[in-house]
């Protein structure tokens, strides 16, 4: 039945495998087990549960060995990092996150869940006690993030990545400079 010219569609199987198949899936369908759904492009039928919802979009996983060398902090390392690309997360927010990582590498720095968790920053440094020494946020958060942030942590750094960035920094930077802990780069 075609849903939007409102007419029947005759379609034979072209094997008795896909017979066999139609006849399963119709009677399945009659039990109320599965939607039948046609797609007449390819003259395929695809069946899935009745109710099935759609399965969530996994993240990217990137493995990167990084030899870092900061000559201004006399800090010299390999990171191995396993970073999660988001799949909502473009690919330069990513790298900015690498990169707010490199430039702030010192023991007990970790990747946060994020995108995923909005109580969460994207890297932290989080002591044994719960205190946290270190909050960064990638991108332009809301001064009333950035508020709750500087009342939780030690020090915070936010790096902005896009091209919004001076618009953002305009409208915020009378709010942001009653922080004494922050800092804002670019």
């Amino acid at each position: 039945y075609d849903v939007d010219s409102k007419r029947r569609v005759s379609l034979w199987p072209s094997s008795w495998l896909s017979m066999v198949r139609l006849l399963q899936a119709r009677w399945l369908n009659h039990r109320g087990g599965l939607d039948i759904v046609w797609n007449p492009f390819t003259n395929v039928f695809n069946y899935q549960p009745v109710g099935a919802k759609p399965v969530a979009l996994k993240p990217t996983i990137y493995k990167l060995r990084i030899a870092l060398s900061d000559l201004e902090r006399n800090h010299y390392d390999t990171l191995n990092l396993t970073v999660a690309l988001h799949p909502s997360e473009t690919l330069e927010r990513m790298m900015a996150r690498i990169m707010a990582f490199c430039l702030n590498a010192q023991p007990g720095l970790e990747f946060c869940k994020g995108l995923s968790d909005v109580a969460e920053p994207d890297l932290w440094i989080k002591e044994m006690d719960d205190t946290i020494t270190l909050w960064i946020d990638v991108g332009e958060p809301d001064p009333d993030r950035i508020k709750k942030s500087v009342r939780k942590a030690e020090r915070v750094k936010v790096y902005s990545f896009n091209r919004k960035s001076t618009t953002w920094w305009d409208q915020g930077k009378s709010k942001f400079r009653a922080f004494r802990n922050l800092s804002v780069g670019s």
